[in-house]
């Protein structure tokens, strides 16, 4: 393998990398976007609570997940809580301290990508190609933010034949996340094997070390803390990993084309290209692009829809590393074409949201921005009755932690919300929420003769696309300013 040139020549050959790094740093720091999206606060409320109140609960969720709001949380594995106790800890537990440690994620997970293509020789124009696909990842406010960066760094490790390093690192991956530790575990296994026709042994200490350190971090919680097990029971029981054997349905399948059509078009080309015509990349194409495609089977076929965000990571790789196997390695003329048609493609279609939060987005931050949408949902909060309940977006619940007076439940999981005596006295929604959900549910009462809705307050006077039913799957929750609907309930 050549020499891998100096980082300075490699940040100003593959410029596409410092560029989107520096567009999320303006879009974060001028603006505050994106904003947390519905279940930021489901992830981000325990630890808020704690440096607050002193209890790791998120109150949030009490009347969804009892045990996770008032007992520990515990619906998720715990890794990303453990990194954002320390970011918070330092910056505080606000919503824009969680907005720059996952802007921050984004630029090591960014640096990282450029590192492994880096050192495996990939060429800069494929690697800038690889490193436009940066732009669909947009929704980073969950734990796959830390999982992402641990589960390459793990691959890095390995790449770099740092053998001990990448396999604890893969461990700390499933901890975060087990879907995306699954993934990359794959994927080094996957390299791991290929390595094996060079060198004649098989790399069995991998799968030991990273089921070992699994093993007992998992068995030390379940002895240790059975209430903390119980409630990532309570958990799975409500949102189960595994969705049912189904056909998917058309909205599923254009999710699934407009997060990854690089991995789908050109990863699958290169892969079958490589396997007639093999070349020094092809390992490490296979072994990010095989896990990947399973991920996204997964959410077609298994798994919830969602859980295809996870393979838009990986995708920038397998991008980078598919092009010289396309393009560069002498494919047929008459085919090239159709790649450069497909990559322009793909990457017009995972920046959608992008283009859409740096104009669109900008436009409605300019008219009411974060600062101005958190003070409007205090006030409201604090002007409802003593011992009321207020069902709340993520996006605003970091500014209300702590006050016990009115109990703020998370929009996206308000439990049995119509039914007893919490029935909420007013909706604080960011238009995402309102309009893909609760406006429907809203009608839905009203039909009924269940509840009067006595005033509904839009700030802003730009509305946002979520507003429009033509652009509510196109470019969704680039706004900040609250939809505020006040309830009374008969």
């Amino acid at each position: 393998m050549q020499t891998p040139p100096g980082w300075r020549q490699t940040l100003t050959s593959c410029w596409v990398f410092p560029a989107i790094i520096a567009w999320k740093i303006v879009l974060m720091g001028a603006w505050a976007l994106p904003p947390p999206a519905n279940d930021a606060f489901f992830y981000d409320g325990a630890v808020v609570n704690w440096l607050g109140q002193g209890d790791y609960v998120n109150p949030s969720l009490a009347r969804a997940l009892p045990i996770s709001g008032t007992v520990v949380f515990s619906a998720y594995p715990p890794g990303y809580e453990a990194v954002l106790a320390v970011w918070m800890a330092i910056f505080g537990p606000s919503g824009q301290s969680a907005q720059g440690l996952h802007v921050g994620l984004f630029a090591v997970f960014a640096g990282l990508a450029l590192a492994v293509l880096r050192h495996l020789g990939v060429a800069a124009r494929a690697a800038n190609l690889g490193g436009l696909f940066l732009l669909g990842i947009t929704f980073h406010d969950r734990p796959d933010s830390v999982a992402q960066v641990l589960g390459l760094f793990a691959f890095y490790c390995w790449i770099r034949a740092w053998r001990l390093p990448a396999a604890v690192l893969l461990a700390a991956t499933a901890l975060t996340s087990l879907h995306i530790g699954a993934m990359y575990a794959a994927a080094v296994w996957w390299f791991a094997v290929s390595a094996r026709r060079e060198n004649g042994t098989w790399p069995v200490a991998l799968p030991f070390v990273v089921a070992t350190v699994f093993a007992l971090a998992v068995g030390g919680i379940f002895l240790r803390w059975p209430q903390a097990w119980a409630g990532f029971r309570e958990h799975l029981a409500v949102t189960p990993a595994l969705a049912g054997l189904r056909w998917p349905e058309w909205d599923v399948l254009a999710k699934v084309g407009r997060t990854v059509p690089g991995l789908l078009l050109l990863g699958t080309w290169a892969v079958v290209a490589g396997a007639r015509r093999p070349s020094g990349l092809s390992p490490a194409l296979r072994a990010l692009a095989l896990p990947a495609l399973g991920v996204v089977a997964g959410a077609l076929f298994v798994l919830a829809p969602n859980y295809v965000q996870a393979a838009a990571y990986p995708q920038v790789l397998v991008v980078a590393l598919a092009w010289p196997a396309l393009v560069e390695a002498g494919a047929p003329a008459r085919l090239r074409p159709i790649a450069h048609a497909v990559a322009v493609g793909g990457v017009a279609l995972v920046s959608i949201r992008a283009v859409g939060l740096s104009t669109w987005g900008v436009a409605c931050a300019i008219d009411v921005g974060a600062p101005a949408a958190i003070r409007r949902v205090q006030e409201v909060v604090r002007a409802q009755p003593d011992r009321s309940t207020a069902l709340v977006s993520s996006a605003y619940l970091y500014s209300l932690a702590g006050d016990s007076r009115v109990a703020c439940g998370l929009a996206d999981w308000p439990g049995a919300w119509t039914e007893g005596e919490a029935r909420p006295t007013c909706l604080v929604l960011t238009a995402y929420d309102y309009y893909r959900r609760y406006q429907r549910e809203l009608d839905a009462l009203v039909a009924r003769g269940v509840v009067t809705i006595t005033g509904v307050e839009q700030q802003g006077t730009v509305p946002p696309p979520d507003a429009f039913p033509r652009w509510q799957r196109v470019v969704q929750h680039v706004a900040w300013a609250p939809v505020i609907v006040h309830l009374e309930w008969r």
